[in-house]
């Protein structure tokens, strides 16, 4: 059982795994009768219940000096629905995992002295931060189109020669954006001083759908999940790796540096920096659940 709130479950992963270990699951179970209720509900603290219990009484009324007695006989019946949750999914997988000693709590010096191998499940906690390319890429769309395009395609013009304007950037931008953004999965950089994670998740996983992810930067984060990729400190992860063209947005993005220079030199202030690489050492993690 874990110490803490989930924040982050990845149900699919969650559901293959307990297929994979427990030869299939359960999405609810019923109980019929007192004794079997009492029993699951001591034995499960991470389940959903849902009873109904009907008491059924029989009456005896008999008429005695002018009263009536009452006498009532209780038959309990309980019709039990215990589901499982996701959360309690999780904690039966990962309890299994622990106990098979299948899950590496690693800490800083496990990456250094390169204890960590590709396709292991690990757990760790780390800082989260706010490197994000497709913030910055979104941010910059929206104070673009805060303005009349056309002054700003005039601006460019007056400056610059060429064929590029800020409508054609600005298209460029948004195809960049819907690109990393595809699926609804993006990158989250923690910091595990001095490695780094890069965490690939799947936005729909988090549990709270009203909140945004980054509303927990620099908070620490517990993370359970397998790592598909150890980058040492000759290397680094590449954010653009998405879209499967990255050397070509990398040329993008560096080519905009002239255009955004004239808009922030006329008071139009813009993102003009792009993290588009990670710094190892670090790992590549699919997480499986996310906690605080």
């Amino acid at each position: 059982m874990i110490n803490g709130i989930p924040i982050y479950i990845n149900q699919d992963l969650v559901s293959d795994l307990t297929a994979l270990m427990f030869g299939g699951f359960e999405e609810s179970r019923n109980v019929r009768n007192r004794e079997e209720f009492e029993v699951h509900v001591r034995n499960t603290n991470d389940c959903r219940v849902q009873a109904t219990m009907e008491d059924r009484a029989v009456v005896t009324n008999e008429h005695h000096l002018g009263k009536v007695h009452g006498e009532m006989e209780f038959l309990k019946d309980v019709n039990s629905t215990i589901i499982f949750t996701d959360f309690s999914r999780f904690n039966s997988i990962r309890d299994m995992l622990l106990d098979k000693n299948m899950i590496k709590q690693i800490r800083e010096k496990d990456i250094l002295d390169n204890k960590i191998n590709c396709c292991e499940y690990v757990e760790f906690t780390a800082s989260m931060t706010t490197t994000s390319l497709l913030s910055s890429i979104n941010t910059l769309i929206g104070v673009i189109e805060s303005y009349d395009i056309k002054i700003l395609d005039n601006l460019i013009r007056e400056n610059l020669l060429g064929i590029t304007n800020v409508t054609f950037i600005l298209n460029q931008l948004k195809f960049l954006s819907n690109s990393l953004s595809m699926n609804n999965t993006t990158d989250i950089v923690l910091n595990m001083n001095p490695f780094n994670v890069v965490l690939t998740v799947n936005l729909n996983a988090f549990s709270n759908k009203n909140a945004y992810v980054y509303d927990l930067a620099h908070s620490k984060l517990r993370v359970l999940g397998k790592v598909s990729r150890i980058v040492d400190g000759d290397n680094y992860f590449d954010l653009l790796r998405k879209t499967a063209t990255s050397d070509y947005y990398n040329r993008f993005l560096t080519s905009l540096a002239p255009y955004l220079s004239i808009l922030n030199n006329n008071g139009i202030l813009v993102p003009d920096k792009f993290i588009t690489k990670v710094n190892g050492p670090g790992l590549n993690v699919i997480p499986v659940a996310i906690y605080v």
